[in-house]
């Protein structure tokens, strides 16, 4: 079984929702660590190794398909099987969940704030993506 990690940025401006990227899958849970520890190294360079490690550790340990955000830095994390795993928005970079609608385990599926059904809601807006403005 492969596992891969989702890493959530803070929503930047009017977003409701970060920006997230997902990793390339791992063997291993336990390889989960290096991504998580490398993303809040990148994130927050002036944070003790140590520190860094102790909580990649228990980002890596968190159950499958819990969110867990790290209060210093904001970043937000979900551990998932590589067979249900999230993708980022193809138009905003939202995380997209298996939960979301029935087409999200496709890679170019929107996610709910870029996609809708309804053709009179005006799409990507900051309230409902992670598009920080409207975009056209």
């Amino acid at each position: 079984m492969s596992f891969v990690l989702s890493v959530i940025q803070p929503p930047e401006g009017e977003a409701r929702y970060g920006k997230a990227t997902v990793s390339t899958p791992v063997p291993e849970r336990k390889n989960l660590h290096t991504i998580a520890y490398w993303a809040m190294r990148k994130h927050s360079p002036h944070m003790h190794p140590d520190e860094i490690s102790r909580y990649a550790g228990q980002i890596a340990n968190k159950k499958t398909g819990e969110v867990a955000v790290e209060a210093s830095t904001g970043l937000a994390f979900r551990v998932d099987e590589e067979e249900d795993a999230p993708h980022a928005c193809p138009c905003c970079e939202r995380l997209v969940l298996p939960e979301d609608h029935a087409h999200a385990s496709a890679e170019d599926a929107y996610c709910l704030g870029c996609f809708t059904w309804d053709r009179n809601t005006e799409q990507c807006l900051p309230g409902n993506s992670a598009h920080a403005s409207h975009s056209s």
